[in-house]
């Protein structure tokens, strides 16, 4: 499934869920929340607890962030809830700390890589 800044595909065989976010500049508060009623749609009746959840956020501006923090704090919970495990990848040394103060802040059950491969090992071990 996919829209304009979320695409979600469902890996059945490596039981791994993976949450794309586009390289669109988010304009309204109501984008995001359109973005989770899509991540919960996708992900639907999915038995969460026997998947991994990547949150590739490599083509994701960040700026946005400050004008919607309450918003996209939800999603990121959406995002990582009940997984069994839960992964966030970014490009930057930038982006892999605020992602990471993200995750330690919100108390988050996931990890941040700038790495696909080790991102990738840790939600398949």
């Amino acid at each position: 499934m996919s829209d304009a800044h979320l695409d979600v595909t469902i890996d059945q065989k490596r039981k791994l869920v993976v949450a794309t976010r586009g390289g669109f500049e988010v304009a309204r508060a109501a984008d995001i929340t359109a973005m989770i009623a899509y991540a919960r749609e996708a992900v639907g009746e999915l038995q969460r607890s026997a998947y991994g959840m990547l949150v590739d956020l490599r083509k994701a501006p960040l700026s946005v962030e400050s004008r919607f923090a309450g918003p996209l704090t939800a999603l990121r919970q959406e995002l990582t809830r009940e997984f069994r495990r839960a992964a966030f990848l970014v490009e930057t040394k930038m982006g892999l700390l605020q992602v990471q103060r993200f995750v330690r802040e919100e108390r988050l059950n996931a990890q941040v890589f700038d790495d696909y491969a080790r991102a990738l090992a840790h939600l398949a071990s």
